[in-house]
């Protein structure tokens, strides 16, 4: 049998899986919070940026 603490353990730790899943979904599909570059030389100096 699986003790307390271990399905605390794994009740928290699937839970902060979900939530985090949740908030990159909310950031890249809902509020598209991205950017496209569809011209070559704006892709390779926005690389040199970071």
């Amino acid at each position: 049998m699986v003790d307390k603490k271990s399905k605390i353990f794994f009740l928290i730790f699937i839970s902060l899986a979900i939530v985090s899943i949740i908030i990159t979904y909310n950031k890249y599909v809902i509020n598209n919070d991205f950017e496209v570059f569809q011209d070559e030389e704006a892709f390779n100096e926005s690389l040199l940026e970071e």
